[in-house]
Parts: structure tokens; sequence; C-alpha cells
């Protein structure tokens, strides 16, 4: 059973397929072919993304069955393209102006005590797997496909409170945390590991381009300093603004920062 979904306002078709899967030898693979030409496609790898040829052009590249993507893969030429949004599953392949994406599988093997052989049991059984095709203009970077996989991959939490207050009803938008430009994305915001008073913000570069971030906090930051992936500190930063760090950030960088608020009863850590 399968349920495709449209959106008002969100520019994505979601997939939701129901399966329940008892094949033997067999691959089920889901095709979309799209109306774009292009001889490169990109992938989604860890804090970046990889081009790859869509053409097969040397015998590599003709026995290359599939390439892994974290949550998105996307065929873009310069005014069009399509993105292929996933929650779970990253075997992806992409030849000519066809997007697949592999869905379940099943190996099998005689050899069912060697440890390098597949599960003779893999992905048997029942499944619910969800899947959404984003068409937009321009390419994934002005699209912003990154951000669109975020939204699908990580839906928002909802909580509704009764509010008494005096007067008409209005409308506020507020965010804990802005950050430009677009092409920076925070990945993790979290309570440092040995010093509770602070707390490790963590972004990095998408588009392979240098920058300058501009993050704006919920409150005042006394110190901020770079550190490695492990927390440590390797560089103060120069604050200039009340609630507001500026810092420069290399191509594909991963860039982590430990905060301490202003109020911390620690603001001169060793």
């Amino acid at each position: 059973m399968q349920d495709i979904i449209l959106y008002e306002g969100i520019p994505r078709i979601d997939f939701v397929t129901s399966i329940d899967w008892w094949e033997d030898n067999k691959l089920l693979k889901v095709a979309f072919p799209v109306a774009v030409k292009a001889k490169y496609a990109t992938y989604e790898i860890p804090f970046a993304s990889i081009l790859r040829p869509t053409a097969e052009s040397n015998n590599w590249e003709k026995a290359r069955f599939e390439v892994p993507a974290l949550r998105w893969a996307d065929l873009s030429q310069n005014d069009y393209g399509v993105a292929l949004l996933n929650n779970s599953k990253h075997g992806y392949d992409i030849h000519g102006n066809t997007i697949r994406l592999t869905l379940l599988r099943s190996p099998a093997s005689d050899e069912l005590k060697s440890a390098s052989v597949p599960d003779p049991l893999a992905d048997r059984g029942r499944h619910i797997i969800r899947y959404s095709l984003v068409p937009h203009s321009d390419n994934w970077k002005e699209a912003l496909v990154y951000r669109r996989a975020y939204e699908f991959n990580f839906s928002p939490y909802i909580k509704f409170a009764k509010i008494r207050q005096k007067g008409k009803n209005g409308t506020r938008e507020e965010s804990f945390i802005k950050m430009k430009p677009d092409n920076v994305v925070l990945t993790a915001f979290k309570q440092c590991e040995e010093e509770p008073e602070c707390f490790i913000l963590r972004v990095y570069e998408v588009w392979g381009q240098k920058s300058t971030v501009k993050i704006e906090l919920p409150i005042k930051p006394g110190r901020v300093f770079k550190t490695d992936l492990i927390e440590k500190r390797k560089e103060e930063i120069e604050l200039d603004k009340e609630n507001e760090i500026n810092v420069d950030i290399g191509a594909y960088q991963i860039l982590t920062l430990k905060i301490y608020p202003e109020l911390s009863k620690n603001l001169h850590p060793k």
C-alpha cells in the first residue's frame, strides 16, 4: 500500500509505502524519470556534498551498482532541478534523467554462520518507508535542498498551551537562534560535556564557499571559543555585539563553538 501526500504551501510530494516483504534474491527500488538534463548529480555526504557523473563513461562507472548518500540526492540543471529525500534508505543511483532509491533487498547465502556473507533474513518482514520528491527552481544550493531534507527528517515538536491574556490576540514570530548566510547549517546545540555552565554550538559550511557566519543568540554571551570536535578550546572569538557572534568559516568546514553565557559563574575558564 502506498500513500502519496501533497501539502498546501509545502513544495514537496511525500510517499509513505507499507510493505510486507518476504522475497528472495530480489531488490526493490523506486524510480523517478525527471525532466532534467545534467552531466552530474549531487549527493549529500557527512557535512558536505559530492558530485558524481550521470553517464557511464568507463568500466568502473558501469560496474558501480549504486552509491551512498545521507538525506538527499539532487539532479539539477541551471533553471530547474529535482531532489529525492529519504529518512532511512541511503542507496541511490542516478543515470541519465532517472533518480532511483533502493528500498528493500533480500540477499541470499548458504553459509549462514559466516560473518562475511549477507544476512539471509535481511529486510524480511513489515516496513513503513518514507521518502519525498522535491521539484525546485534554480540549483540545489539556491533551493536550499539540505534544509528541506532536515525538515523531512526532523519534524517540529508542537506543544499547545492555554495562555490567559487581556486584549486582542496577536501573532508573534520568534527564533531561538538566527543564523546567516544560507550556506551555513546548524547541526548541534547542546550542553558542554564537562562544563555544565556553558553550551556547544556546531555548524558546517555546505556550498564549498568561504563565509562569515552571523549567529544571533537568545542570551548575551560572555566568552566564546572555537574548539575541536571533543570540545577542547583552541581560540577565543572577539565579541563586538550584545547577542551576536561573527566568525569566519572555510569551505566545507565544521565549526564548533563553546559559549559561556554572560551570567555564568565561570567566565574565566582555564
